[in-house]
């Protein structure tokens, strides 16, 4: 996981994606890179994930949630994305915020969101 200024994904959302301005979360699956560039003793990385810490703190004020909680939402949807879920039609949509509220009450039952960046 990747935290990032609002310039950095920004860069990375029209560079990758093609779309303009700041977002959330992007990540990038990089499963298909194959073992075969792993070094001894290194393990596979399946991905990376990038948050961007601006709009967490802009939207833990929108919605009245704290920091931590934003940036800890941002890295469970990246997750999600990695293992297959998808989020751009309605039905998937769904799907997935169902998900994101599964993982995040589990998560929220053994971490106090609230300090994480004390």
């Amino acid at each position: 996981m990747v935290l990032v200024g609002a310039e950095e994904i920004e860069s990375l959302n029209r560079q990758y994606l093609g779309h303009e301005g700041a977002t959330d979360v992007i990540c990038f699956d990089l499963s298909d890179q194959g073992e075969s560039f792993l070094l001894p003793g290194e393990t596979e990385i399946v991905g990376e994930i990038y948050v961007c810490l601006p709009v967490a703190q802009e939207a833990a004020h929108k919605y009245s949630t704290d920091f931590g909680y934003e940036v800890l939402l941002y890295i469970v949807h990246g997750l999600l994305h990695l293992a297959g879920e998808d989020d751009l039609e309605p039905k998937a949509r769904k799907r997935m915020r169902q998900e994101e509220q599964r993982v995040m009450s589990a998560l929220l039952s053994e971490i106090d969101t609230s300090s994480l960046f004390d």
